[in-house]
C-alpha cells in the first residue's frame, strides 16, 4: 500500500492466497474490517514466477456515510441575580464545511445579539474519522431574572438553511442545596470518672464526629476544690454546627483509647 508491503494483519486486514489446480491461477484478495479513511491510497498487486512478473495498482477511495447531526442541549440553572447557562453540542458535521456553518440563538421567537446581557462563545472539536466534527456553542446570561424565564432556541444554519434546531425551556429557577436548613435534634451523652485529685486542674478536650467529619474543639479547664467535684457542662460544635452538650470531669493527662467511644454512643473513636 503507498509504495509499503502489507501483511497479514496490517490496517485490520487478512490476506489469502487461493489455488487453482487445473487452470493454475492463483486469486490473492484483501479483506478489510472497521474501514476508516486511513484505509484510502494505492494499492499494489505483485505476482511472479521464474519466467515473468507482472502487478496491478488499484487506486481506493473511502467515503464515509452520510452526515447526520444530532443536536444535544443542557438545561440551564441559575439563581436569582446570577448567571444562566445555556449549552448546545452537534455532532457529525461535515469538517470540510466546518466555516459554512454558524449558531443561531433565540429568545421567545426573537434572534439573540451579543450585548451586555448577552455573552456567546463557540467550540470546534477536529475530526477523528470520516472529516466529522463536534461543534458547539453556549450562551451566557447575565443577571437573571423573571424577565428571562421563557423558551430559548438554538438552531444550526449552513448558508441561510437550518439544518437542526431545539427549545431549552428555562421557566424556574435552580434550587442550591447548600442552602437547606436542616432540623436535627440535640443529644445529650455523659461519662463518669472516679479517682479524681481535690484541689486539681484538669483541661477538658473534647469534639463530635459525625459522617461528614469532625467538628470543633471544646476545651475547658476544670478545678475540684471539694471532695466531691461538681459537674461541668459545657458546649460542642460538629460539622452540621449541630450543639450538643455534655458533662464530666475529665483528667489532664493521656485518656484510654476508647474514652470518646465510651463517653459518647454511636460515635467513632477519634483516635482510631
Amino acid at each position: 500500500m503507498n509504495g509499503k508491503e502489507l501483511r497479514n494483519g496490517d490496517l485490520n486486514q487478512t490476506v489469502s492466497l487461493k489455488e487453482y489446480k487445473k487452470g493454475e491461477q492463483f486469486n490473492l484478495s484483501l479483506h478489510f474490517s472497521e474501514v476508516n479513511t486511513r484505509h484510502a491510497g494505492n494499492f499494489t498487486c505483485e505476482a511472479q514466477n521464474k519466467y515473468h512478473k507482472k502487478e496491478r495498482n488499484i487506486q481506493v477511495s473511502i467515503t464515509c456515510p452520510p452526515m447526520f447531526s444530532t443536536l444535544t442541549t443542557l438545561p440551564p440553572r441559575a439563581e436569582p441575580g446570577g448567571n444562566a447557562i445555556l449549552r448546545c453540542e452537534v455532532y457529525g458535521l461535515d469538517h470540510q464545511k466546518i466555516y459554512l456553518y454558524h449558531w443561531q440563538w433565540k429568545f421567545q421567537e426573537v434572534e439573540i445579539k451579543k450585548n451586555t446581557k448577552y455573552t456567546i462563545f463557540y467550540r470546534h472539536q477536529p475530526p477523528k474519522i470520516c472529516q466529522q466534527s463536534k461543534y458547539s456553542t453556549i450562551l451566557q446570561i447575565k443577571n437573571v431574572s423573571n424577565d428571562d424565564l421563557g423558551q430559548y432556541t438554538c438552531a444550526l444554519q449552513l448558508s441561510n438553511t437550518t439544518l437542526t434546531e431545539k427549545n431549552i425551556p428555562f421557566y424556574d429557577f435552580a434550587t442550591d442545596d447548600r442552602k437547606h436548613i436542616f432540623n436535627l435534634s440535640s443529644e445529650v451523652h455523659s461519662h463518669e470518672f472516679v479517682g479524681l485529685n481535690t484541689n486539681a486542674v484538669y483541661e477538658v478536650n473534647l469534639r463530635a464526629k459525625n459522617a461528614d467529619g469532625f467538628g470543633l474543639w471544646a476545651k475547658e479547664q476544670l478545678t475540684t476544690t471539694a471532695d466531691v467535684p461538681g459537674a461541668f457542662y459545657g458546649p460542642c460544635h460538629s460539622v452540621l454546627a449541630v450543639v450538643l452538650s455534655f458533662h464530666g470531669i475529665l483528667p489532664y493527662q493521656k485518656l484510654p483509647n476508647n474514652w470518646m467511644h465510651d463517653s459518647l454512643p454511636g460515635v467513632p473513636d477519634l483516635n482510631k
